[in-house]
């Protein structure tokens, strides 16, 4: 019989990388952890000290050979639980963020419906507006005011002053880009939208807490004194159920909400993207030509119209900066990219809760390393049982 081999069974070489490992962080656990290994073994070294031929120490091998297993399976069991609960809460990540911006998009809808809506209204009450050639005259009047602005710059260069300071004399704003900026407001819309958003986050944290609570897990598994009767009731980890349920439930909703805070309040997020948008003038759909004659209500869905498609190519162009415009508010990081991030760090603070509540701030590497040395253990033992057969 290979004597060195027989040393690292009995000497349990196998276990002292994981035991020097987990005892670096909780010496109590890792104690345990091999006490609760060597007490199991107790009758079986006996009688392999007392073996006097091979079948006797075959004997006494095979029976720690099963006990071994049974010790190992509970440590499997806790590593297996939260694999699988880590990546579900991944799968739950990939996910996650669209649900945020879904919920944005279908909000951003409505609002921005019951502008044109609002709109609409001031349009058939103020009826004013309608000529026939007032808007198009005001477009005309455009020219005017560029060739004043030209006359001064040419002024201010031979001169050495403009000839008027009033450089607009003519309003040449459309009656739809007024109403767009006045119910567009960049103040407004910051201050509304920034409404939204919040909202939107936290039907995005609720929707983690819920996931979080759905893969908190299944303390039946992980505990090791609830599976004791596996390996001769001799497991006894210290842990106390009623009192990790209570503490998960109640780091779950802190580690969510301390992720997904803004600071700063969503409305200087929506501020700080209306402050790159374009000029109101440049979403403002240019007005279709009607041959015949124009009636008051053939303007006026015009009008309408014209109300619709502005408001939906500002709608559309701010979704686009929603989701991808990097704003140093989030560390010049798009929205889209913070939330990803969001979900990530969410992640790694509730794995780390569960290992300091579960695992006595182990962490499932350290069990990993433990199920390593169940095996390398096992297969010393097999290896001895296969040269005593011999």
């Amino acid at each position: 019989m290979n004597h060195e081999l027989f040393t690292k069974i009995t000497e349990f070489e196998a276990f002292g990388i994981a035991y020097r490992k987990m005892s670096e962080v909780n010496p109590d656990t890792a104690d345990n952890v091999m006490n609760a290994l060597r007490n199991a073994l107790v009758e079986t070294r006996t009688a392999l000290s007392a073996a006097n031929n091979n079948d006797q120490k075959r004997i006494a091998l095979m029976q720690e050979q099963l006990i071994v297993q049974a010790q190992a399976g509970q440590y499997l069991s806790i590593t297996d639980e939260f694999t699988e609960r880590h990546k579900n809460l991944w799968k739950f990540n990939s996910r996650a963020p669209e649900l945020f911006f879904q919920t944005a998009y279908d909000n951003l809808a409505v609002y921005f419906q019951r502008k044109k809506k609002v709109m609409h209204d001031r349009l058939e009450k103020d009826s004013s507006w309608y000529t026939g050639i007032k808007d198009s005259a005001k477009k005309m009047g455009s020219l005017v005011n560029i060739a004043i602005k030209g006359a001064n710059q040419l002024s201010e260069k031979y001169r050495g002053q403009k000839l008027t300071e009033h450089e607009n004399v003519i309003d040449d704003k459309s009656i739809v880009e007024k109403l767009m900026e006045e119910h567009l407001s960049p103040k407004d819309v910051s201050r509304d939208i920034g409404r939204i958003l919040d909202h939107c986050n936290k039907v995005y944290e609720e929707a983690w807490k819920k996931e979080i609570t759905a893969q908190q897990p299944d303390l039946q598994r992980i505990v090791p004194h609830m599976l004791v009767n596996k390996a001769r009731e001799n497991v006894d980890l210290q842990f106390q159920v009623g009192a990790a349920e209570q503490i998960l439930m109640v780091s779950i909703g802190t580690t969510v909400a301390s992720v997904l805070a803004l600071a700063a309040g969503w409305h200087t997020l929506t501020w700080a993207i209306l402050n790159v948008f374009p000029p109101m003038a440049i979403f403002v759909a240019a007005l279709t030509v009607v041959t015949g004659l124009l009636t008051k209500e053939s303007a006026l869905k015009q009008r309408k119209k014209q109300i619709d498609d502005s408001v939906n190519q500002y709608y559309h162009y701010f979704l686009t900066y929603l989701d991808v415009m990097k704003l140093k508010e989030l560390g010049n990081r798009s929205l889209r990219e913070q939330i990803v991030q969001a979900g990530e760090t969410i992640i790694e603070k509730t794995i780390g809760q569960w290992e300091l509540t579960l695992l006595g701030g182990l962490t499932i590497e350290h069990y990993r390393l433990l199920n390593a040395a169940f095996s390398r253990h096992l297969l010393y033992i097999q290896e001895t049982l296969d040269e005593l057969r011999q």
